[in-house]
């Protein structure tokens, strides 16, 4: 996991790369070798969502969301489309289409 720093003493910015189990260990910054502090990286954990309690994290997207319709709205933006949700008559409607064309080329 990438955990984000930021030093007591000069300020500095840094991610460490460690893993889950060593989330609790002390990490020092490398500018100045003093003690730094694990801070939450807003900007890949809510992308907008403004509470803890209303935000799901979307796997598709690689992260937080407050709600579907703001994860449609964002894959849609990022070119993404949504397959799947097709309803039952449409899918039967595409699948005769095609047997029908494929029938019609055998003849």
């Amino acid at each position: 996991m990438i955990y984000p720093y930021v030093c007591d003493n000069c300020a500095n910015k840094f991610e460490v790369i460690k893993s889950v189990k060593a989330i609790d260990d002390h990490e020092t910054c490398p500018t100045c070798k003093c003690a730094a502090t694990r801070t939450i990286a807003v900007n890949q954990m809510f992308h907008g969502a403004n509470d803890w309690n209303t935000a799901h994290y979307n796997h598709a997207l690689g992260m937080h969301v407050r709600s579907n319709k703001e994860a449609q709205r964002i894959a849609r933006e990022r070119g993404m489309i949504e397959i799947g949700n097709e309803s039952v008559e449409k899918i039967h409607k595409s699948f005769d289409s095609d047997r029908d064309k494929r029938l019609s080329y055998d003849i």
